[in-house]
């Protein structure tokens, strides 16, 4: 099946699933009759790429109204000597890390253990995610309803670690070299991956990395992001309007308050590599990346290696003891 008629596929299969699942119905109709005007651009992946631009500015729109008030005036955090040095460093697998890992997130968990340096890190789990951060009761009754998915609990509970204690949120398949606290660009309060855009559509549009993000404590751009998902699903919404919901409301921020645009603006590029290393698991041993490049690589969990000899494989080998 061609990729973008599978993607667009996947965007009527969420229009339907929102039926239902108290989502307004305007929002819906608006949803279905983007993707019916989308369709005058007749190639595969015109159709997708201006559903999905359409589909965002409605979003954008529907959060700005019910979420706009939300957006702080000021942004403040709590400034604590040589924090940089020692925070700790969050990373979430719900199962379980005592359980067969894919064997992916079992190297990124085995190489950050060797080069975290002075820095804790902190393994969430299912078991003890609940002991370092308590959620409204509408969240989390909401998530054992099933209303939404661990990916989103993981949004919550990372914004709302960060929010409070600081520190850096990395995903379980982000694979540092290096220290990643050193890696990742700062400003005085807060921290992410910015690259120049690989793709276009992107809500992000690479201003922002939701999977490798850096706060100091009791900071008010993590809590913004807290209290706005927590809200919207408090509000009702059985359903999150789209997977990276998290970066809507990063948008909102953005376009909302001119001290945060400034602060995302003003970050330096870095990473430009970031996905090389996963584009290339499947390819020969020589196509193995420079190692120089980068200090932090983005991999895919469901990457399912074949049996020859390729890049994944060395990558196994290099990192096992």
């Amino acid at each position: 099946m061609h990729p973008s008629l599978k993607k667009i596929l996947v965007h009527q299969r969420d229009i339907l699933g929102f039926v239902g699942k108290k989502i307004p119905y305007r929002l819906i109709m608006q949803m279905q009759w983007s993707m019916i005007k989308a369709l005058r651009f007749l190639s595969l992946p015109n159709i997708e790429y201006h559903y999905r631009i359409s589909k965002q500015r409605i979003i954008n729109d529907y959060l700005a109204e019910k979420y706009g008030a939300m957006v702080p005036q000021t942004l403040t955090y709590r400034d604590v000597e040589g924090f940089e040095e020692s925070c700790p460093i969050w990373v979430f697998w719900w199962q379980g890390w005592d359980h067969q890992l894919p064997s992916l997130v079992e190297l990124c968990r085995r190489q950050l253990k060797k080069v975290a340096g002075k820095h804790k890190v902190i393994l969430l789990d299912k078991n003890n995610t609940f002991e370092y951060v308590t959620l409204p009761s509408t969240v989390r009754e909401a998530f054992d309803r099933g209303d939404f998915t661990i990916t989103h609990l993981s949004d919550i509970v990372r914004t709302a670690l960060l929010s409070t204690h600081g520190g850096l949120w990395l995903d379980s398949t982000m694979l540092s070299l290096a220290d990643p606290v050193k890696a990742v660009t700062k400003t005085p309060m807060w921290g992410t991956i910015k690259m120049h855009p690989q793709t276009r559509g992107e809500i992000s549009d690479y201003r922002w990395g939701t999977f490798c993000l850096f706060s100091y404590p009791d900071n008010s751009v993590m809590k913004f992001f807290y209290d706005a998902l927590c809200q919207y699903i408090s509000d009702g919404h059985r359903k999150f309007l789209d997977y990276l919901l998290i970066d809507f409301f990063m948008e909102l921020l953005y376009s909302r308050n001119t001290e945060f645009k400034k602060l995302v603006d003003t970050l330096p590029y870095s990473h430009e590599n970031l996905h090389l290393l996963e584009e290339r698991l499947p390819l020969p041993p020589p196509y193995m990346p420079d190692f120089q490049s980068t200090t932090l690589f983005k991999l895919n969990r469901r990457y399912v290696p074949g049996k020859e000899d390729s890049v994944y494989h060395r990558l196994l080998k290099m990192f096992s003891d």
